[in-house]
């Protein structure tokens, strides 16, 4: 079992600590642990674990959740021992680590045109497939796959001002035939990243049900075409994190493509949740977040204004941060507040107040937005029970 090659940042000193040996400590996080800390706790986990795995199995879709986010050799364990049916990496090098530790199939959801690092991550024992979005990286990603081997891809389909893949129905149609040319190519879906578009007005909800729609239309139009092998279903994909009622739909639409499908959610947000971009917009899945960041009021120097001791290289500040609960000691009840942070510089946080009463020292418990810039500012975050009590800790290597 993992042992800690330091003391990780703002946890209690312990010789030779060891991941399977945390919860022998009996360690409470608040009086034990310096701010500003990051915990996950347990139960959310848990319950998120069971609940997305219960709603994709009644809806026939499967989930290859994007291991970026957490990048967390046990939580990718947990995910795959739920049932996911591939984890998603955004790099050759997030890939080559999970498959280290232990995963069997992964998706390279993005564009790659250096061939060396996908040479290598195509040098090991596992699955792998990839994007490919123009001729160019069709090109760029043929080179790197080994004679005699062929290298499932899949079109991406992106949407106008937005990110990688293609934009129409015409240039998958024409992307298709590069990879016909290329034996070292199978073409096996289409798949799409809706979640650059943020927020659930009417205007959102209708630029992601057409780029959704473009995936569906396209996909039917190879079958059409027969450009997918006959033998297995054809794969259909989209992030989902924020979208996933959206994306479900809009795949499934109109009685599917003329071919047997398989529609995979890449949801990387899942598993953690939070309190802010995605509770407030995702629908689907009942999700608890499960990350907290914990800080101390170090300075009120002017009335209506405290200053912490979290700051960017604690934590994401895209969007910020909230301040969900205040406790004057650390084994005083929560009080609940509604406040959110102003900005941050590197080692700080700063709060605009009218009616709270915050005082040097005081703990705050922060619900955290946008899980995935949190993640990396922590090599071991502490599992808690619902009594602030560590049980565990799980590690990220980003």
């Amino acid at each position: 079992m993992h042992a800690f090659p330091d003391r990780p940042k703002n946890w209690p000193s312990a010789a030779a600590l060891r991941l399977d040996a945390v919860a022998d400590h009996g360690w409470s996080l608040l009086a034990d642990f310096a701010t500003p800390i990051c915990s996950l706790a347990e139960s959310a986990l848990a319950a998120n674990l069971t609940e997305v795995a219960g709603w994709c199995k009644g809806l026939g879709v499967e989930l290859a959740p994007h291991g970026k986010t957490t990048m967390s050799p046990e939580l990718i364990t947990q995910q795959l021992e739920h049932g996911a049916w591939a984890i998603t990496a955004a790099t050759p090098w997030q890939a080559e680590r999970m498959i280290d530790w232990g995963v069997p199939r992964v998706i390279l959801a993005n564009i790659c045109v250096d061939p060396r690092p996908l040479a290598a991550l195509l040098a090991r024992e596992a699955e792998v497939w990839t994007f490919v979005d123009s001729p160019e990286s069709v090109r760029h990603t043929a080179a790197a796959v080994p004679a005699g081997r062929r290298l499932p891809v899949l079109i991406e389909v992106g949407s106008p001002g937005g990110r990688c893949g293609v934009r129409t129905v015409p240039q998958g149609l024409t992307l298709a035939g590069a990879i016909a040319d290329e034996p070292r190519l199978e073409l096996v879906g289409v798949a799409a990243f809706e979640g650059t578009v943020t927020g659930r007005t009417a205007d959102t909800i209708a630029v992601v049900r057409e780029h959704i729609d473009t995936v569906r239309r396209l996909a039917r139009a190879l079958v059409d075409l027969h450009a997918f092998p006959t033998d297995r279903p054809v794969v259909l994909s989209a992030g989902g994190s924020m979208y996933p009622d959206l994306v479900v739909a809009g795949l499934r639409a109109e009685a599917g493509i003329g071919q047997e499908a398989t529609i995979v959610l890449r949801s990387g947000c899942s598993l953690v949740h939070d309190h802010g971009l995605y509770a407030e917009s995702a629908r689907g899945p009942r999700l608890r977040p499960a990350m907290r960041v914990w800080s101390r009021v170090l300075s009120v120097p002017e009335p209506g204004w405290a200053i912490i001791d979290a700051g960017k290289r604690d934590l994401t500040v895209d969007p910020p941060a909230r301040v969900l609960s205040v406790r004057r000691h650390p084994d005083d009840p929560p009080r609940t507040v509604e406040l959110v942070l102003d900005h941050h510089n590197d080692q700080h946080g700063y709060i605009r107040f009218t009616d709270e009463d915050l005082r040097v020292g005081d703990l705050l418990e922060l619900g955290i937005s946008h899980p995935c810039l949190t993640f990396d500012r922590w090599t071991h975050i502490p599992l808690v029970d619902d009594d602030l009590t560590v049980v565990g800790a799980v590690r990220t290597c980003f």
